[in-house]
């Protein structure tokens, strides 16, 4: 017979098959625990041993996920699920115009030569699809003087890719 039970630890832990020789634990938290596995035969007279297992548990961060984006073909790939924001940034002085669309959404600025100089922000959110692509669409249309739009993508798991449009033209 096997019995396991938590001798110590910063959280009661939940021991999946306490009567098992081995089992699954759950319910931790970061810090040190011991275990204690006991068994015992069935014969006469019963005779039993004890080991004591320590555990180590420590916080996990798990690794940025991988983002890729072809300036080329404007495809960004990116984890199924995963937030992603798209960030339109224009500046520069004279008449223009940008946009930035693709996964079900668009941003766009419009700067009409009123101000010596303008800074313009846009952005949309999205959710990433199953297929974890989709393909963005940009232009820049510079009508007067000079320009340029940055757009940056963010995903909520910690990625970011940026692309730089100026003069007249867009992806892909």
């Amino acid at each position: 017979m096997y019995a396991w039970t938590q001798v110590s630890g910063p959280t009661t832990a939940n021991i999946v098959s306490g009567n098992s020789a081995s089992t699954s634990v759950t319910g931790l938290a970061e810090g040190n625990y011991t275990f204690r596995l006991t068994v015992t035969d069935d014969g006469t007279p019963a005779l039993n041993d004890t080991d004591d297992i320590v555990v180590r548990v420590s916080e996990y961060t798990p690794p940025p996920a991988t983002i890729t984006y072809n300036s080329t073909t404007g495809v960004y790939t990116a984890p199924a699920g995963s937030e992603v924001t798209v960030i339109l940034r224009s500046s520069g002085t004279g008449k223009g115009s940008a946009n930035v669309s693709g996964g079900g959404g668009s941003a766009s600025n419009v700067w009409n030569g009123d101000e010596n100089s303008f800074n313009k922000n846009d952005f949309y959110v999205f959710s990433m699809p199953s297929s974890g692509s989709v393909t963005l669409s940009s232009y820049h249309q510079e009508i007067i003087t000079s320009s340029s739009s940055t757009v940056t993508i963010n995903n909520n798991q910690g990625a970011s890719k940026s692309f730089t449009v100026s003069g007249s033209g867009g992806i892909p």
